[in-house]
């Protein structure tokens, strides 16, 4: 921005010098993607997020680039949640004996917060379809967002009496995650699933909010240990995903966009061949095709 803009900006909005240096940020930002890649079939049905594994330094610093003090990234106000603190969420995996969902590169897993700054303790059992990415984004069907437990009484699943074990086992067929599940395998038994993985996550968590203060994306930073066959593994992960309830194509690709400034400006390594918490292959977005269990969850569309 020109020196004599900036300083009609001061002059005519009143702003302070860190508003106008927001406002440059914001006025030099690059303009979303008009166009982009083609998106998966039934890409609106799925959980769509941009993730990386990072080093702890990067994690350092990647939380200090989205904290209260910073304010704003790219042409994003910031909304730091939970006071900057983390956050732990408790997840555990289940397949059974010839692990069928893992061949399939799905996930069943129960997931429990504990939420440390706002008493929002929940509980929920989900589902996740094949996974695919186009460069850093992935996609992925994910079934199960409703609340077997939560400590407010909030957005609880028709599953009253059960815990997430029941479930887990068949006890709730019309459960949405089981539901799903069954679609793509049919002939599972859910009596036999046990345990194999348990991933402990403390999570820093930021919004990005546009020009009129609603939420489009947020970004995540996770310090995970992941615990199989007895033994503990230490990770750090980033990630920004979607959060607009009516995104479209085009929020899609300004996703795509940050994920690719991000990437660029923390040096972050690719990670786009391996799902780190659960240890599956991920894989190109076929063009052509839909991800396996959006045949069955989704139709053609």
């Amino acid at each position: 921005m020109p020196l004599n803009r900036l300083r009609a900006a001061v002059v005519l909005r009143g702003l302070s010098l860190a508003g106008a240096l927001s406002l440059v940020a914001i006025l030099s930002a690059p303009a979303a993607l008009a166009t982009g890649p083609e998106l998966p079939s039934c890409w609106r049905e799925m959980e769509i997020e941009a993730k990386w594994l990072i080093s702890n330094r990067q994690f350092v610093t990647m939380r200090d680039a989205f904290s209260k003090q910073s304010g704003i990234f790219d042409k994003y106000t910031l909304d730091v949640k939970w006071d900057g603190h983390t956050n732990q969420f408790i997840d555990q995996f289940y397949d059974n004996g010839s692990r069928s969902l893992s061949q399939a590169r799905h996930t069943l897993r129960h997931r429990t917060r504990y939420g440390t700054t706002d008493g929002e303790n929940w509980q929920e059992v989900q589902y996740k379809g094949t996974p695919c990415h186009i460069d850093a984004t992935w996609f992925r069907l994910e079934r199960g967002n409703c609340r077997v437990s939560d400590a407010l009484g909030r957005d609880l699943c028709a599953t009253e009496g059960l815990s997430p074990r029941d479930i887990i086992v068949g006890k709730a067929p019309d459960h949405p995650a089981i539901a799903s599940l069954l679609l793509d395998h049919p002939a599972i038994d859910l009596s036999g699933m046990q345990q194999f993985l348990q991933v402990s996550t403390h999570r820093y968590r930021a919004q990005f909010l546009d020009e009129s203060g609603r939420p489009v994306f947020r970004v995540t930073l996770d310090k995970v240990t992941r615990t199989a066959d007895g033994r503990n593994r230490l990770s750090f992960e980033a990630e920004i995903e979607m959060i607009d309830d009516h995104a479209t194509d085009e929020s899609v690709w300004e996703l795509m966009r940050l994920a690719n400034k991000i990437e660029k400006e923390f040096s972050l390594g690719k990670s786009r061949q391996m799902l780190s918490k659960t240890g599956l292959d991920i894989q190109a977005c076929p063009l052509a095709q839909q991800p396996a269990s959006s045949v069955a969850l989704c139709g053609n569309d």
